[in-house]
This record gives C-alpha cells, structure tokens and sequence, in this order.
C-alpha cells in the first residue's frame, strides 16, 4: 500500500515536506520552511527568529513525531531511536523545499542536484553565525553537510535509486533557480510522480527536455501514475512573460534612460540565475546601443553566488567577478563592459598589515570566496566615481533583500532609475516593507519599472502537461487554490481528446494522510 502524509505544501504556497511510504520504507520530497507558519509566530527583528528547536516544534514549522528522532539540534542533541525516514529528495535550493537540512540526522541520506547543494551551501554561508536555531547549525563560513549526496544527470535520460520497496527516479525541470528536480516513485507498474517547483516558459525548457517529457515518453510503461503538482499560478494576476521577453523588454528600458542618466539599479533574487545573466546582458547592450561603455556592479550577495558556482565550474558561462562581461552573438553586434565588481553597501575595511578585516563582508569576500581586494569597492567610493563620470554608464545589481533606499541615498538620486525584477511581495509585512521602500525611492526622486518573469508553471502549460501525462490521480500542492484542479482537468481532458482518460483529484490539507 502507498501512503502519502502532508506535512506541509498543501493548501499553502511552499513549506513542501511529504512523506511517501510503502510497506517498509518512507521518504520525504523536500523539507521545506513554511512562511504562512513562520510569520503567524516570527518576522523581522533580534527575537522573531526561532532560536530554540523546541521553538520549531511548538509553532508547528517541524511535525512533533519527527522531532528528535529525525529532526535534531545536533549542538545539543542525539538522535533517539531509529529514523522514521529512511531518506530525503530535496527539489530544488529555495528555503521553501530545503531549509531544515541542517537539522536531518546525520545517517539519513539527503538526495539534491549538484548545483542545487552548491547554491544552498553559498545562501547558509556568511561571515558570522546566524541567530535562528537552523542558523547555529550550520557550521564553518562555507558550510558542508555530510550526509548530503549529489546527484547529477549529464548524458542520462532518466536516472534512478534503487531502494527494498520502490525505485526512485530523478531527473530537471526548468525553475526560476537552476539544479531544480523532479523526481518519481516507481513501484508495481504504477508511478508516483513529484513535480516539485517547475515551469515551461524558461530558458532551460527552450534548450533541453525536462524530466516531465521524459516521463511523458515512458508513459505507456505504468498502469498508474498519481501526480502530486505545484499550483502556485493558480488565481495569480502577473503577467506571463518568458525570460527572452523580459531581457529585450530591459534592453529597450535601459537603452532609453541610458540616453541621457547614467545609473541604473535592479533587483533580484540572487539564486536566479538566469535572471543575472539576462540583465546584465540586456544592459551592457543598451550601453553599446547609446554609444556608451557599462560599469557593471552586484552586491555581496549576488557576489557570494557567483563566486561559489563558478568555482566549482557550473553552469557557464556566467559573470564572473573580476572579468568582462559577454553579451551578444556573432550575428549581433557585442556590449562592451568594464571587470564586473563587487559594491559592498558599507566601506571596505583593514588590519594593520594592509590586509581585509574577517568578520564582515569585505572580508569574507576576500579570505573566504577569494576576490581579488581590487574588485571590491564601498559604497561611498563608488558614488564618487558615478559623481565625477560622465562617460560610462552603470548597471548595479543588488539582492532584493538589500534595499534600503535611505541608506543608499548616495547612489539613488532623482536620475537613477530602479528595476524591479522580481515578484510582487504577497504577505502583509512583505507588502508593508515594499510600500515603505517605494516611498523612500520616490522622496529621493528615483524612477521605478518592474519587469518579471514567474519561476512557476502558466496555468495554460499546466493544462498542456496534463493533457500529454495523462494522470490518473493528481494531487495538488504548493498552491492557494487547490480546488482549480478540478478546471484544469475539464480542459485538460477537453484537449486530449481521450474519452477514456477519467481522472480523479484529492483535496489535501496540512497533516492529510491519503492512501492508494
């Protein structure tokens, strides 16, 4: 028998943690925050951080039967017992799907992209230790976790793991953040496959299958497949461009205020990749368009990702601090830019002997990541030399998280315009955090776009996909409106064609237990 339990991601968008079980053995797909519970307990500020593990339990963000005999404070504690997962499948690196990893046991294995540990281990990394109980488990600037195991799928179709019960399949799918897995649970002749976060508008989905098509190809294989998706889009109001759309919709806003202003601010969330990519290539094009050279910058944050991906040699080309950027084709005409660098919002500082002091920024950068001190300018340095330039232009790209208007009042002036690129905030103190932000950008007379793309699958695509997978059974997570299934099914099966095809959905809530 199958048995699926809801921990979380059901009736809510993230927090995903679902155990699978069959006879003897049990996983878990993600181990995910949950930000609807972390914000009815904790929020901004020194104390709003769960800084105790019995913290964790009490406001429900980790199920009381796991504590302790899965999920530990490894400071203080050792597991009891043996674990009641026998292993976990991590989709992708977003907080949402993978935040809990520091505190899984030791001996139960953590299956993950290689790319998606590599971005995880650079988001936990910092100078100085955190202040959440999650954040006192992670141990060293660069942390490493041992009982995560890579996977990888170059030159494969579709991979696997053997487990005594079942199999489990593992292949990518195209997310707003790179390394992002699907995975399936092949068992009899059924299938039970998990989506994770995924869309199929992105770059990623232009250039190679996904995972889903590969299962799409294998379908007649199963008698059965029960598809547990993400429903995110369902009821969302954003506009759905693609990403090629977004860098030429940027190109040509870039190009106009490049005209006759010199700066330009963007932000994004510094795990999107292929967002980086996109911007500072439309940017340093609409430079050359203006006849212009582009000064292109990032903050530590954007920083400490690239650095960390292109050590391990992963998904070139991307910037690289301390070179040129590339942009353009050989049938397109090339944007010049100078070594991109890092701003750090604050000014660098040193020892005696000359050298970065540790304990900051400015030092991990340096001692830690290893960028050269000359690819690192403060702030106040650098507003100076867009004060006394008039000749290049530059591009800034800053983590979204590190906004502060006010504080950067010397480099947002009423010329500067301010590119937001990424979702539109959605919770209350999310939303209350942006008004204040716009007001400060608009008392400092900054002007203000917003151009985005969404990381998760178009309600249209999620109709299309159903079409071609034909599940059996689906059970919807990761979405606020998980009763639309029902629609997306009626035009689903309107598009198959297939009069046979008669699919049944399961409306699951927080701590469901459902069974096959």
């Amino acid at each position: 028998m199958l048995k699926i339990m809801f921990y979380g991601g059901a009736g809510t968008i993230g927090g995903n943690m679902i155990q699978v079980s069959i006879e003897n053995t049990s996983i878990l797909f993600d181990i995910g925050k949950s930000y609807d519970v972390y914000d009815r307990f904790f929020g901004m500020g020194y104390r709003n951080y769960p800084m105790e593990f019995e913290d964790l339990v009490i406001s429900s963000l980790i199920p009381r039967e796991l504590a302790g005999k899965f999920f530990i404070d490894k400071n203080v504690q050792k597991p009891v017992g043996s674990s009641p997962i026998d292993a976990v499948f991590v989709s992708h690196s977003h907080f949402d799907h993978s935040w809990y990893i520091p505190l899984v046991r030791d001996d139960v294995p953590i299956y993950m992209n290689k790319i998606a540990y590599t971005m995880y281990r650079s988001a936990v990394g910092k100078p100085r230790g955190g202040r959440s109980i999650v954040d006192k488990n992670v141990q060293g600037e660069i942390p490493s976790f041992p009982n995560v195991k890579t996977l990888t799928t170059e030159n494969k179709s579709i991979r696997a793991l053997n487990f005594d019960d079942f199999n489990v399949l593992y292949g990518p799918v195209d997310h707003s953040i790179p390394g992002a897995y699907a995975y399936a649970l092949e068992y009899e002749d059924k299938l039970l496959l998990y989506t994770g976060d995924f869309r199929l508008h992105g770059m990623f989905s232009e250039k190679r299958k996904s995972f889903l098509d590969m299962i799409e190809d294998r379908r007649s294989d199963y008698r059965e497949i029960i598809l547990i998706t993400e429903g995110t889009n369902w009821g969302s109001e954003e506009p759905f461009l693609n990403e090629k759309q977004v860098e030429e919709n940027v190109r040509e806003m870039l190009r106009r205020h490049y005209k006759d202003f010199k700066t330009a601010i963007a932000l994004v969330s510094p795990n999107d990749v292929d967002r980086v990519r996109e911007l500072f290539k439309a940017a340093s094009l609409a430079a050359f368009d203006e006849g212009k050279y582009l000064k292109p910058f990032v903050d530590h944050t954007v920083a400490k990702l690239l650095t960390a991906l292109n050590a391990e040699k992963l998904l070139e080309p991307i910037p690289r601090i301390g070179e040129c950027i590339e942009a353009g084709t050989t049938t397109e005409k090339k944007g010049k830019t100078e070594p991109l660098r890092v701003m750090l919002l604050g000014e660098k500082r040193y020892t005696k002997k000359g050298e970065a002091k540790k304990g900051d920024w400015h030092g991990y950068l340096v001692h830690t990541l290893g960028v050269n001190d000359e690819d690192i300018i403060g702030m106040k340095e650098l507003a100076s030399e867009i004060d006394e330039n008039d000749n290049s232009r530059y591009f800034i790209l800053l983590s979204s998280f590190n906004l502060d208007p006010f504080y950067l009042k010397k480099i947002i002036k009423p010329s500067s315009l301010v590119l937001f690129s990424t979702s539109e905030p959605f919770k209350e103190e999310l939303i209350l955090d942006y008004e204040k932000k716009v007001n400060q950008l608009m008392v400092l007379g900054a002007r203000i776009a917003r151009v985005h793309t969404t990381g998760h699958v178009r309600p249209e695509d999620h109709v299309d996909l159903l079409a071609r997978l034909k599940p059996d059974i689906v059970l919807p997570v990761h979405t606020e409106y998980p009763e639309y299934i029902s629609h997306l099914l009626t035009m689903a099966k309107i598009k198959s064609r297939d009069r046979k095809w008669n699919p049944k959905y399961f409306i699951c809530r927080q701590r469901d237990v459902v069974s096959f």
